[in-house]
């Protein structure tokens, strides 16, 4: 069964709700089971550009897979995204998917696993879209 590939495709409804299920369950810990999740996907997302623009690449899997509508990534480490699979009305940020997702790909573009993402700014919370920004070497 090692090396199968099924595709599974999930609506938002369908992740959010999973979301609400873990959360429920594990509360606190539930971000950074979100994190490492998106890491997972990023992961993958990372190994599969082919071409010579990484960032456009990755770019365009993303858009394609429906995890996002829009996204700029930078050299600097700062990463604007519209239209977040994750976002739904909240008070805090809630976008931790991406968040593990921009994190993995940043690791393969700078070459360390030493990265965490952190979101500033959220469409959850109002704002016209969402901010994040790569912390290199913190671990």
């Amino acid at each position: 069964m090692s090396g199968e590939t099924h595709v599974v495709r999930l609506t938002k409804t369908d992740i959010m709700e999973l979301k609400k299920v873990i959360d429920s369950v594990v509360t606190v810990a539930a971000h950074g089971i979100f994190y490492r999740t998106g890491i997972a996907i990023g992961q993958r997302i990372s190994t599969s550009s082919r071409g010579s623009d990484y960032f456009h690449d990755v770019a365009e899997i993303l858009k394609k897979e429906g995890w996002i509508k829009e996204i700029k990534f930078s050299e600097d480490g700062t990463v604007i995204a519209k239209g977040s699979i994750e976002i739904e009305p909240s008070n805090i940020e809630s976008c931790h998917i991406l968040r593990g997702i921009i994190s993995a790909i940043y690791q393969k573009h700078l070459n360390t696993k030493n990265v965490f993402c952190t979101e500033y700014k959220c469409e959850s919370l109002g704002n016209p879209h969402c901010e994040f920004k790569i912390e290199s070497e913190v671990i």
